[in-house]
């Protein structure tokens, strides 16, 4: 059917769940759609509707604190699923960064964030992907770590085997630690890799491992590795072989008879760069392969100088760090109200720009995205700090793009005043019903109605007030 003038009908999907989800327009002359006639002769018309579902349904983690789901803000009337979803976008050791958004300070100490795309990561390693916020600025999070286990410990060898669990000596094999060095000697044959050493540590935000060491020994089949896992499952495995005597690691040294580390007397670094996952609670290693073409066996002497974690600014691991990752998705959760925290703090639209300008010329604002929660009153402010007027030079246009839709306050007059020889506009702006729960994108447009000058007069803030501000 094409709709008709004088044609009479609901539009499916009105005042439900998709038509918030994803706006559906009334219908219009010209438009097709199915339509379904119900017993007292009313005609239900049924546009065609496409959902994103990727942009409005929201992936449901496992929760290890086990609140009730039906608790969280998820009504159909509040917000499309999904709008209370956002993306890391830098970290150090202890903070989560999102510059996408602006809290104020401190507010959102205690609350929980939870990483929605670490969860399968984390799920693998048995941790959880969830980080308490300790304190906030604007917008960084700093969270809290457990030390348990820590970062790693001993790394130089310099206290002996301090904080170093040593493996079964079934072998005969001699391990020392002297002069902050971790020393091996093994005398005979053994096929299979041997892990001489180990530890369980923190080493998340894990970019860079280096570790040092030289050789020196009989025969062609020795082999060093370095290994992290998690029960048992190999997150890193590093193993080099001079079998086949091509290996970067090894040559021949021809006065001492031996084969020695291609960097011999001095250490060799080996360097190693893990994949991005969760390192929060893995087992470091090192160990060798004793093993020769003819099974002969010799005598093998590894020397160990160091093994150190490196994140991806090249600052040394020292301490337990958080497992998030730039471009992780997360959610902030409130476990007090249990409710998910989204709303943005006050923040700038555009600072005063007033200009010369004949009449029809306008000066427009770079778009700002400003995310609410759908709760209270927002408006337009010359504060940061306090609900003012704002003073505008002559029409204001408000527009605010939330997904697909586009709402607009059409240009404007405010109050008329003089200032500095010009009649300009001042109020102060209310455009909640431009808004929608979520992310909205807000962009201003002055335009001069009459004579010589342009803009804003004042700088523009975006502010939420839970109640009606008058003044």
């Amino acid at each position: 059917m094409v709709v008709q003038v004088g044609d009479k009908v609901l539009v499916y999907g009105a005042g439900t769940p998709w038509a918030f989800a994803k706006k559906i327009d009334p219908v219009e002359v010209g438009d097709k759609v199915d339509v379904v006639t119900l017993s007292d002769g009313t005609k239900l018309a049924m546009p065609k509707i496409e959902l994103d579902l990727s942009e409005y349904v929201w992936v449901i983690p496992q929760w290890d604190n086990g609140f009730n789901l039906g608790d969280l803000p998820f009504g159909w009337g509040m917000m499309p699923l999904g709008a209370a979803v956002f993306t890391v976008t830098g970290v150090t050791c202890h903070t989560v960064i999102d510059n996408l958004r602006k809290w104020e300070p401190g507010e959102l100490a205690g609350n929980v964030l939870i990483n929605i795309t670490a969860f399968n990561r984390t799920k693998v390693l048995g941790k959880s992907n969830q980080s308490v916020i300790a304190s906030n600025d604007e917008s960084t999070y700093a969270l809290l770590t457990e030390n348990d286990p820590p970062a790693p410990q001993n790394v130089h060898f310099s206290e002996g085997k301090s904080f170093w669990t040593l493996a079964d000596e079934g072998k005969p094999a001699v391990i020392e630690f002297a002069d902050s060095c971790f020393y091996v000697q093994y005398t005979g044959t053994y096929a299979s890799f041997r892990k001489y050493v180990s530890q369980r540590v923190n080493i998340n935000q894990v970019h860079r491992v280096d570790v040092a060491f030289k050789y020196r020994g009989t025969n062609t089949g020795e082999s060093f590795g370095v290994e992290i896992n998690y029960s048992g499952t190999r997150l890193i495995y590093w193993r080099d072989t001079f079998i086949d005597r091509t290996a970067w690691c090894f040559k021949y040294s021809p006065n001492l008879g031996l084969w020695v580390n291609v960097d011999y007397p001095n250490y060799t670094i080996l360097t190693l760069y893990p994949a991005g996952g969760d390192y929060s609670n893995v087992e470091i290693g090192i160990g060798a392969r004793m093993r020769d073409g003819t099974d002969v066996g010799g005598v093998h002497e590894f020397f160990f100088d160091y093994m150190r974690f490196f994140d991806i600014n090249g600052v040394e691991i020292v301490e337990p760090c958080h497992p998030h990752a730039v471009g992780d998705q997360y959610i902030i959760y409130n476990p007090t109200t249990k409710r998910l925290v989204f709303n943005d703090a006050t923040k700038l639209l555009t600072s005063a720009n007033w200009q010369t300008g004949g009449e029809g010329a306008e000066i427009s604002s770079s778009p700002v995205e400003y995310v609410w929660d759908g709760q209270g009153f927002v408006y337009l402010t010359s504060s940061k700090t306090t609900f003012s007027t704002i003073l505008f030079d002559d029409l204001l246009q408000v527009q605010a793009v939330h997904g697909e839709t586009v709402r607009t306050i059409p240009f404007h007059l405010g109050e008329r005043i003089a200032v500095s020889g010009e009649t300009v506009s001042r109020e102060l702006t209310n455009i909640t019903r431009i808004l929608r729960a979520g992310k909205n994108t807000i962009t201003l447009i002055a335009k001069n109605q009459d004579g010589t000058k342009v803009g804003f007069v004042t700088a523009v803030y975006v502010k939420r007030n839970m109640t009606v501000v008058s003044l």
